[in-house]
Protein backbone atom coordinates (compact mmCIF):
# COMPACT_ATOMS: atom_id res chain seq x y z
CA UNK A 1 0.00 0.00 0.00
CA UNK A 2 1.34 3.52 -1.12
CA UNK A 3 1.10 6.05 1.56
CA UNK A 4 0.12 9.46 1.28
CA UNK A 5 2.66 12.04 2.82
CA UNK A 6 0.15 14.39 4.76
CA UNK A 7 2.83 17.32 4.45
CA UNK A 8 2.32 17.10 0.55
CA UNK A 9 -1.49 16.23 0.29
CA UNK A 10 -3.19 18.49 -2.10
CA UNK A 11 -0.22 20.25 -3.71
CA UNK A 12 -1.20 19.61 -7.31
CA UNK A 13 -4.75 20.34 -6.98
CA UNK A 14 -4.00 23.60 -5.24
CA UNK A 15 -1.08 24.32 -7.70
CA UNK A 16 -3.39 23.99 -10.50
CA UNK A 17 -5.93 25.71 -8.95
CA UNK A 18 -3.64 29.02 -8.28
CA UNK A 19 -2.48 28.69 -12.16
CA UNK A 20 -6.03 28.83 -13.05
CA UNK A 21 -7.25 31.55 -11.11
CA UNK A 22 -3.61 33.71 -12.26
CA UNK A 23 -4.86 33.05 -15.59
CA UNK A 24 -8.51 34.50 -14.66
CA UNK A 25 -7.04 37.81 -13.38
CA UNK A 26 -5.43 38.74 -16.34
CA UNK A 27 -6.51 40.32 -19.71
CA UNK A 28 -6.07 39.71 -22.71
CA UNK A 29 -4.94 41.93 -25.89
CA UNK A 30 -8.63 42.54 -26.68
CA UNK A 31 -9.63 43.73 -23.55
CA UNK A 32 -7.50 45.79 -22.91
CA UNK A 33 -7.97 47.49 -26.00
CA UNK A 34 -11.78 47.86 -25.16
CA UNK A 35 -10.89 49.49 -21.89
CA UNK A 36 -8.76 51.97 -23.31
CA UNK A 37 -11.05 52.68 -26.47
CA UNK A 38 -13.49 53.43 -23.46
CA UNK A 39 -10.84 55.90 -22.04
CA UNK A 40 -10.35 58.04 -24.93
CA UNK A 41 -13.96 57.98 -25.66
CA UNK A 42 -14.79 58.98 -22.08
CA UNK A 43 -11.79 62.17 -21.99
CA UNK A 44 -12.99 62.90 -25.62
CA UNK A 45 -16.48 63.80 -23.36
CA UNK A 46 -15.22 65.50 -20.51
CA UNK A 47 -12.65 67.29 -21.80
CA UNK A 48 -14.89 69.91 -23.91
CA UNK A 49 -17.33 69.99 -21.17
CA UNK A 50 -14.30 71.13 -18.59
CA UNK A 51 -13.34 73.94 -21.27
CA UNK A 52 -16.95 75.40 -21.52
CA UNK A 53 -16.78 74.85 -17.95
CA UNK A 54 -13.56 76.82 -17.21
CA UNK A 55 -14.68 79.79 -19.87
CA UNK A 56 -17.92 80.07 -18.11
CA UNK A 57 -15.95 80.84 -14.91
CA UNK A 58 -13.33 82.82 -16.67
CA UNK A 59 -15.96 85.20 -17.87
CA UNK A 60 -17.77 85.48 -14.43
CA UNK A 61 -14.08 86.35 -13.52
CA UNK A 62 -13.86 88.85 -16.36
CA UNK A 63 -17.25 90.14 -15.81
CA UNK A 64 -16.10 91.30 -11.82
CA UNK A 65 -13.02 92.78 -13.48
CA UNK A 66 -14.83 94.86 -15.35
CA UNK A 67 -16.94 96.03 -12.56
CA UNK A 68 -14.34 96.64 -9.92
CA UNK A 69 -12.67 98.48 -12.82
CA UNK A 70 -15.81 100.49 -13.62
CA UNK A 71 -16.23 101.28 -9.79
CA UNK A 72 -13.05 103.24 -10.04
CA UNK A 73 -13.86 105.23 -12.51
CA UNK A 74 -16.65 106.28 -10.51
CA UNK A 75 -14.38 106.78 -7.61
CA UNK A 76 -11.98 108.98 -9.62
CA UNK A 77 -15.02 111.13 -11.13
CA UNK A 78 -15.99 111.75 -7.68
CA UNK A 79 -12.92 112.88 -6.41
CA UNK A 80 -11.97 114.55 -9.26
CA UNK A 81 -14.91 117.25 -10.40
CA UNK A 82 -16.67 114.54 -12.49
CA UNK A 83 -13.13 114.17 -14.58
CA UNK A 84 -13.38 110.35 -15.96
CA UNK A 85 -9.33 109.09 -16.97
CA UNK A 86 -11.07 107.57 -20.44
CA UNK A 87 -9.35 106.80 -23.94
CA UNK A 88 -6.53 105.85 -25.84
CA UNK A 89 -2.39 105.97 -26.15
CA UNK A 90 -1.76 108.32 -29.19
CA UNK A 91 -4.09 108.32 -32.24
CA UNK A 92 -5.47 105.09 -33.01
CA UNK A 93 -8.60 104.15 -30.86
CA UNK A 94 -7.41 100.90 -31.02
CA UNK A 95 -4.58 101.42 -28.36
CA UNK A 96 -7.24 102.37 -25.43
CA UNK A 97 -5.43 99.85 -23.28
CA UNK A 98 -2.82 101.84 -21.70
CA UNK A 99 -1.62 101.50 -17.85
CA UNK A 100 1.83 102.74 -18.03
CA UNK A 101 4.12 104.71 -21.39
CA UNK A 102 7.42 104.80 -20.42
CA UNK A 103 8.60 106.18 -23.49
CA UNK A 104 7.18 106.39 -26.56
CA UNK A 105 7.81 104.63 -30.28
CA UNK A 106 10.73 106.92 -31.20
CA UNK A 107 12.46 105.96 -28.40
CA UNK A 108 11.50 109.34 -26.42
CA UNK A 109 10.89 109.51 -22.17
CA UNK A 110 7.17 110.04 -21.83
CA UNK A 111 6.83 108.57 -18.29
CA UNK A 112 3.10 109.20 -17.63
CA UNK A 113 -0.05 107.31 -16.68
CA UNK A 114 -2.18 106.56 -19.10
CA UNK A 115 -5.84 105.96 -18.37
CA UNK A 116 -6.57 103.13 -16.56
CA UNK A 117 -2.82 103.45 -15.02
CA UNK A 118 -4.67 106.31 -13.17
CA UNK A 119 -6.89 103.74 -11.48
CA UNK A 120 -3.89 102.22 -9.77
CA UNK A 121 -1.84 105.17 -8.97
CA UNK A 122 -4.39 106.68 -7.32
CA UNK A 123 -5.09 102.92 -5.26
CA UNK A 124 -8.49 102.80 -6.59
CA UNK A 125 -7.37 99.79 -7.53
CA UNK A 126 -4.48 98.10 -5.35
CA UNK A 127 -4.65 94.60 -7.46
CA UNK A 128 -3.05 94.69 -10.75
CA UNK A 129 -4.27 91.52 -11.89
CA UNK A 130 -7.85 92.91 -11.92
CA UNK A 131 -6.61 94.97 -15.10
CA UNK A 132 -6.38 91.46 -16.71
CA UNK A 133 -9.08 88.66 -18.12
CA UNK A 134 -8.38 84.91 -16.94
CA UNK A 135 -9.08 83.91 -20.54
CA UNK A 136 -6.84 85.73 -22.46
CA UNK A 137 -3.87 84.02 -24.16
CA UNK A 138 -1.47 86.93 -25.89
CA UNK A 139 1.60 87.47 -23.93
CA UNK A 140 1.25 91.22 -25.12
CA UNK A 141 -2.22 91.40 -22.49
CA UNK A 142 -1.25 89.15 -20.07
CA UNK A 143 -0.20 90.69 -16.43
CA UNK A 144 3.92 90.83 -15.98
CA UNK A 145 4.48 88.73 -19.28
CA UNK A 146 7.84 88.82 -21.29
CA UNK A 147 5.85 91.01 -23.51
CA UNK A 148 3.69 92.48 -20.92
CA UNK A 149 6.33 93.06 -17.86
CA UNK A 150 4.23 95.19 -15.07
CA UNK A 151 7.16 97.96 -14.73
CA UNK A 152 4.49 100.80 -13.90
CA UNK A 153 5.56 104.04 -12.81
CA UNK A 154 9.32 103.59 -14.17
CA UNK A 155 10.97 106.35 -16.04
CA UNK A 156 11.60 105.74 -20.05
CA UNK A 157 10.29 102.30 -19.14
CA UNK A 158 8.17 100.35 -21.55
CA UNK A 159 4.54 100.75 -22.50
CA UNK A 160 2.42 98.56 -19.87
CA UNK A 161 -0.91 97.30 -21.52
CA UNK A 162 -4.08 96.04 -19.88
CA UNK A 163 -6.36 93.68 -21.39
CA UNK A 164 -9.19 96.08 -21.10
CA UNK A 165 -9.98 98.75 -23.05
CA UNK A 166 -11.43 102.46 -22.27
CA UNK A 167 -13.98 104.48 -24.30
CA UNK A 168 -11.75 106.57 -26.63
CA UNK A 169 -14.40 108.13 -27.82
CA UNK A 170 -16.86 111.09 -26.96
CA UNK A 171 -20.84 110.59 -25.88
CA UNK A 172 -22.48 111.41 -28.71
CA UNK A 173 -21.94 108.49 -31.62
CA UNK A 174 -25.14 109.52 -33.57
CA UNK A 175 -23.33 111.22 -36.35
CA UNK A 176 -23.63 109.68 -39.49
CA UNK A 177 -19.78 110.82 -40.56
CA UNK A 178 -17.22 109.96 -37.27
CA UNK A 179 -14.44 111.85 -38.62
CA UNK A 180 -16.58 115.23 -37.79
CA UNK A 181 -19.26 113.98 -35.64
CA UNK A 182 -17.24 112.25 -32.65
CA UNK A 183 -15.07 113.49 -31.15
CA UNK A 184 -11.90 111.46 -29.94
CA UNK A 185 -10.47 111.02 -26.76
CA UNK A 186 -6.14 110.77 -27.61
CA UNK A 187 -3.70 110.53 -24.55
CA UNK A 188 -0.75 112.58 -26.66
CA UNK A 189 2.19 110.31 -26.93
CA UNK A 190 4.86 113.28 -26.78
CA UNK A 191 5.60 115.48 -23.71
CA UNK A 192 4.35 118.82 -25.58
CA UNK A 193 1.21 120.05 -25.92
CA UNK A 194 -2.44 118.94 -23.87
CA UNK A 195 -2.19 115.53 -22.29
CA UNK A 196 -5.73 114.62 -23.41
CA UNK A 197 -6.80 115.84 -26.65
CA UNK A 198 -9.18 115.14 -29.65
CA UNK A 199 -8.40 114.72 -33.49
CA UNK A 200 -7.90 118.38 -33.99
CA UNK A 201 -5.79 118.92 -31.08
CA UNK A 202 -8.38 120.75 -29.35
CA UNK A 203 -7.47 119.67 -25.53
CA UNK A 204 -10.29 118.48 -23.32
CA UNK A 205 -9.38 120.37 -20.40
CA UNK A 206 -8.30 118.24 -19.07
CA UNK A 207 -10.61 114.97 -19.69
CA UNK A 208 -14.24 114.67 -20.17
CA UNK A 209 -16.59 114.07 -17.68
CA UNK A 210 -18.35 111.03 -16.45
CA UNK A 211 -21.96 113.05 -16.55
CA UNK A 212 -22.03 113.30 -20.05
CA UNK A 213 -22.11 109.38 -20.92
CA UNK A 214 -25.35 108.34 -19.12
CA UNK A 215 -26.06 104.62 -19.98
CA UNK A 216 -23.23 104.54 -22.52
CA UNK A 217 -20.59 101.65 -22.47
CA UNK A 218 -17.16 102.73 -20.90
CA UNK A 219 -14.66 99.50 -20.46
CA UNK A 220 -14.73 96.72 -22.31
CA UNK A 221 -12.69 93.38 -23.06
CA UNK A 222 -10.41 94.69 -25.94
CA UNK A 223 -11.61 94.20 -29.85
CA UNK A 224 -9.30 95.96 -31.85
CA UNK A 225 -8.65 92.73 -34.19
CA UNK A 226 -10.07 89.76 -34.76
CA UNK A 227 -7.68 87.63 -32.83
CA UNK A 228 -8.15 89.91 -29.98
CA UNK A 229 -11.56 88.14 -29.22
CA UNK A 230 -10.22 84.64 -30.82
CA UNK A 231 -7.39 84.32 -28.29
CA UNK A 232 -9.79 85.28 -25.47
CA UNK A 233 -13.68 84.53 -25.25
CA UNK A 234 -14.07 84.25 -29.08
CA UNK A 235 -18.07 84.63 -29.08
CA UNK A 236 -18.18 88.07 -27.14
CA UNK A 237 -16.87 90.67 -24.97
CA UNK A 238 -18.17 91.70 -21.53
CA UNK A 239 -18.67 95.75 -21.05
CA UNK A 240 -18.78 97.88 -18.33
CA UNK A 241 -21.49 101.17 -18.58
CA UNK A 242 -21.85 104.09 -16.75
CA UNK A 243 -25.08 103.35 -15.00
CA UNK A 244 -23.12 100.64 -13.22
CA UNK A 245 -24.14 97.61 -15.22
CA UNK A 246 -22.12 94.39 -16.86
CA UNK A 247 -23.26 92.59 -19.60
CA UNK A 248 -22.53 90.16 -22.23
CA UNK A 249 -22.09 91.38 -25.73
CA UNK A 250 -22.32 88.94 -28.37
CA UNK A 251 -19.29 88.90 -31.07
CA UNK A 252 -21.95 89.00 -33.87
CA UNK A 253 -23.46 92.43 -33.34
CA UNK A 254 -19.96 93.89 -34.29
CA UNK A 255 -17.58 91.50 -36.26
CA UNK A 256 -19.06 92.86 -39.09
CA UNK A 257 -16.02 96.18 -38.45
CA UNK A 258 -13.55 94.16 -37.28
CA UNK A 259 -13.43 91.58 -39.54
CA UNK A 260 -10.78 92.18 -41.97
CA UNK A 261 -8.33 94.06 -39.46
CA UNK A 262 -4.66 92.56 -39.53
CA UNK A 263 -3.91 91.13 -36.29
CA UNK A 264 -0.25 92.85 -35.52
CA UNK A 265 0.31 95.45 -33.40
CA UNK A 266 2.29 97.47 -35.75
CA UNK A 267 -0.59 97.76 -38.21
CA UNK A 268 -2.47 100.07 -35.85
CA UNK A 269 -3.66 103.07 -36.76
CA UNK A 270 -5.96 106.02 -36.76
CA UNK A 271 -7.23 104.83 -40.71
CA UNK A 272 -9.26 101.98 -38.21
CA UNK A 273 -11.24 104.34 -36.36
CA UNK A 274 -14.36 104.72 -37.67
CA UNK A 275 -14.59 101.32 -37.21
CA UNK A 276 -13.85 101.27 -32.96
CA UNK A 277 -16.42 103.98 -32.84
CA UNK A 278 -18.86 101.90 -34.83
CA UNK A 279 -18.54 99.17 -32.49
CA UNK A 280 -18.82 101.60 -29.49
CA UNK A 281 -21.91 102.62 -31.15
CA UNK A 282 -23.00 99.52 -31.14
CA UNK A 283 -21.91 98.36 -27.51
CA UNK A 284 -24.31 101.45 -26.81
CA UNK A 285 -27.21 100.33 -28.15
CA UNK A 286 -27.04 97.25 -25.98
Amino acid sequence: MTRTNPAHAGTRPERRHACKAHLRAGFTLVELLVVMGIIATLVAIVLPVMGVAREAANRTACLSNLRQIGSGLHEYANANHDLVPLGTTGDALQENYGVWLGRNDYGQAVDRWQPLGLLFHTKLINTPPVFYCPSEKLDFFTYNSDLNPWRVGESSGPFVRASYGTRPVDADLSAGTFATGAREILWREATSGPPVHDQFNNSWSPMPKLTKFKNKALVSDIFAAPNRLDERHRKGVNVYYSNGSAKWVRRDVFDDYIRSIPNSLDDYGPGYNERMKQVWKKLDEQ
